[in-house]
């Protein structure tokens, strides 16, 4: 049995054999004898090789460090020992992650010289699980904004489309995931920071209930907000793994009680019957009229859970514009004093400086700006002049007052029509040429609500843009249409996703949904898959 287990470990597998594995495959075809961990991680490395002088993905490579805890776990195996769930698999985290050794930089030299001397929680739960570290991954600068990309890094490129960004501020983790550099990845989200980055790579992505996973290590530049809440979270290009490694880093006790006293069930999402669920809609929120494609994958979610048996209903959440106001005004009460303290006189990238500026207009100057948008016929203009500012403790109090008040609100209309899940766009437009993702924020609003509720929510990769559907004219968005033109247009073949939302510790429902929509959209001739195949050769 040994010799024979030696023997298929003599033919070194190739890279078209196992890139794309999910990380839960890997480590059975690894427990199994079918192949070495050295073998997964050199192949791993290699193709991170190959594609990273064009994404710009990785920002602390351990090649030599990974390849020596690959031939450490192969002994390990060779000797009988009890294996991990993930004994021998290549893993990246973001750059938010603490990694003993490393430095955790947020995209700043000044935080590139501290090395850090503990591993983050979930790091250290995947490493005791036997997991391989490759390395870290790029994030926009201090995870403000909608795009990967830093004075001290450099830009990271979506796969898909070089021209066009990964998202932010797990873009990094995005890319390396999309290409199969990397079986599974660690993000964080705060403002869709791991959703929008997996909408836009055609990746499946997963934020649970907050306390669901440990946040120790996990570093922030929003300091000390507790309105909403940063979360930890799995990327994959198959939600089998996001589900593996929610089981393996949560709570240490199945059926945990949280401090707001809900209690989150083991993950077992295979047993939800999906027929019996009562489903929530919407295309569109009322707020930022999604492109064609992205509607259409919602629709055809809907129907693929309707043809199963479940509920559906057409739901529209209470006032999504609310939500978008109040979102930013908790973001930027400070007037981003956080966010340059945390900078310490480092570069401002360009597209944090044109938030920080709109956040520090003077108010003598912010009042006839929002007058002259309103008259030119730019009302959220004026809105977003309105929620970007420096507000005083009692107005912050207020602000926090109103977020109570539209979670009750949006709890009362959930509850009446006692949805157990809802799907809807994870963002309303593709992704983002470089540099213009401050000007598109204004589609996060799918994704803010999320947030702003505090509830856990999932992407699924779903399909690709159509030629037909680069442009729709007719949408109603409060934005500049030419910007949203500027996003559409060439973006056909780029992926779409479809968000999935649930309330508070919803997580099993969410993931068996998930489950199945991954099932059915996989059938489809455009569901994106490996990207590797758009890059440059």
């Amino acid at each position: 049995m040994e010799q024979a287990s030696r023997d298929r470990k003599a033919s070194s597998p190739s890279s078209d054999e196992l890139i794309g594995l999910g990380a839960a495959e890997l480590a059975r075809r690894i427990a199994d004898g079918a192949v070495s961990s050295r073998d997964v991680v050199r192949v791993h490395i290699d193709h991170l090789q190959s594609v990273e002088g064009q994404l710009n993905a990785m920002v602390v490579n351990r090649p030599e460090q990974a390849m020596a805890a690959a031939a450490a776990a192969d002994e390990l195996q060779a000797e009988g020992a009890v294996l991990g769930p993930l004994h021998g698999v290549p893993v990246t985290v973001k750059d938010c992650f603490d990694v003993a050794g490393m430095p955790t930089t947020l995209g700043t030299p000044t935080l590139a010289k501290q090395v850090v001397e503990e591993d983050a929680l979930i790091v250290a739960r995947l490493k005791r699980a036997g997991a391989i570290l490759l390395g870290k991954t790029n994030v926009s600068q201090l995870m403000v904004y909608g795009e990967t990309d830093n004075p001290h890094f450099g830009r990271t490129s979506n796969p898909w489309d070089l021209e066009r960004t990964p998202g932010g501020s797990s873009g990094g983790e995005a890319a390396l995931v999309s290409v199969g550099a990397s079986p599974l990845g660690m993000g964080s989200d705060l403002a869709g920071s791991i959703r929008v980055p997996c909408h836009f790579c055609g990746i499946h992505g997963f934020t649970p209930s907050r306390g669901l996973l440990p946040m120790q290590g996990v570093r922030r530049a929003f300091q000390g907000i507790s309105a909403v809440a940063n979360v930890a979270g799995p990327m994959s290009l198959h939600v089998e793994d996001i589900v593996m490694c929610l089981n393996l880093l949560k709570r240490p006790a199945a059926g945990a009680v949280f401090a707001d006293g809900f209690q989150c069930p083991a993950l077992r999402p295979e047993q939800v019957d999906v027929k019996k669920l009562r489903v929530a809609v919407w295309e569109d929120d009322g707020f930022f009229s999604p492109s064609p494609a992205i509607r259409r994958v919602t629709r055809e979610a809907a129907d693929y859970l309707a043809d199963a048996g479940a509920q559906i209903e057409t739901f529209q959440p209470p006032a999504i514009s609310d939500v978008v106001t109040l979102f930013l005004s908790l973001l930027t009460g400070d007037g981003g004093a956080n966010l340059v303290r945390f900078l310490n006189g480092d570069a401002m990238d360009p597209q944090l400086r044109q938030l920080h500026r709109a956040v520090t207009i003077p108010s003598w100057i912010r009042r006839p700006l929002r007058i002259a948008a309103k008259w030119s016929g730019s009302p959220w203009k004026a809105e977003l002049l309105s929620a970007l500012r420096v507000r005083s403790t009692d107005e912050y109090w207020r602000v926090t007052h109103q977020v109570e008040e539209y979670r009750r609100r949006f709890a009362s209309q959930w509850e009446a029509g006692r949805f157990d899940v809802a799907i809807c766009p994870p963002f309303g437009l593709p992704p983002f040429p470089h540099g213009e993702s401050v000007d598109g924020l204004l589609a996060s609003s799918y994704a803010f609500l999320g947030n702003l509720m505090q509830i856990p929510a999932g992407v699924i990769a779903a399909g690709a843009v159509d030629p037909l559907e680069e442009f729709d004219s007719q949408a109603h968005r409060p934005l500049n249409a030419s910007a949203a033109e500027l996003v559409e247009l060439g973006s056909a073949g780029l992926p779409v996703g479809v968000q999935v939302l649930g309330p508070h510790c919803s997580d099993n429902v969410l993931l068996s949904v998930m489950q199945f929509l991954e099932q059915r959209f996989r059938q489809q001739p455009s569901y994106p898959g490996l990207s590797s195949g758009h890059l440059r050769k």
